[in-house]
């Protein structure tokens, strides 16, 4: 049931984003910043250095985060799966891209 919860809350999040008209902002610095996200990273981790995402997808395996400009030449995505630390479900990252001032990583 926690998942469904946890899913159903990051889905009324995401709708209410979009009904609000969110334009994407990610600037040079920020965008760079996401070239620094490593593998094992939480949520938590990676929102406190990137900010809130523009746009949240979730599938069967994780969760994927993404944050761009509008043009979207500059992008970053991360995904995150479940792991059990202790008695707590998390997410942590098990992958990133993107592409920043033309570099790709």
């Amino acid at each position: 049931m926690n998942t469904y919860v946890r899913a159903s809350g990051v889905v009324a999040v995401a709708l209410l984003l979009g009904a609000c008209g969110m334009v994407p902002t990610l600037s040079a610095s920020r965008c760079a910043k996401g070239a620094t996200i490593q593998p094992g990273m939480t949520e938590r981790q990676v929102v406190s250095l990137m900010g809130n995402p523009y746009a949240i997808r979730l599938d069967p395996s994780g969760t994927r985060y993404t944050w761009m400009n509008k043009e979207e030449d500059q992008k970053v995505s991360v995904s995150f799966a479940p792991v059990m630390d202790g008695k707590l479900k998390n997410s942590k990252v098990i992958s990133v891209s993107g592409s920043c001032d033309g570099k790709n990583f």
